[in-house]
């Protein structure tokens, strides 16, 4: 409605959408003036975010209030999960160190450290399935 307010009448718009006209200025009223509840969020969702790209997206709401509360910041676990799901934040694992094999042709073979000469045993008779 607020975006053509200019194109058509409030009243038609009102009756289109089922909506009252008081209750459309009421609500217009409510987004200049949030409540006391809601700035709170706006400001936690701001602290929550930053707290999240300061740990390189790895904490969770359970990490991540220690870090709001050393900061000054004292919030509730669920408050912060609220925040982080609200906003689409998620929290990544860190991928473990694996070291990667050098794949350079022109390095030397290792050498067998083990000096093991390895021989084949002779063949019996008789098969490991088979019933006498």
């Amino acid at each position: 409605m607020q975006a053509h307010r200019h194109e058509f009448r409030m009243v038609v718009m009102a009756r289109v959408l089922g909506v009252s006209r008081s209750g459309f200025y009421e609500w217009c009223g409510r987004r200049a003036n949030p409540s006391s509840g809601q700035a709170r969020r706006i400001v936690l969702d701001a602290c929550v975010a930053a707290a999240f790209r300061a740990s390189k997206q790895r904490h969770g709401a359970s990490r991540l209030v220690d870090d709001l509360r050393d900061v000054g910041t004292p919030a509730n676990r669920k408050a912060i999960a609220e925040s982080l799901r609200g906003q689409g934040l998620r929290a990544r694992v860190a991928r473990k160190f694996k070291a990667q094999t050098s794949s350079d042709p022109t390095l030397p073979y290792r050498r067998n450290c083990g000096s093991r000469t390895l021989r084949r045993l002779p063949r019996t008779s008789g098969g490991v399935g088979d019933i006498a």
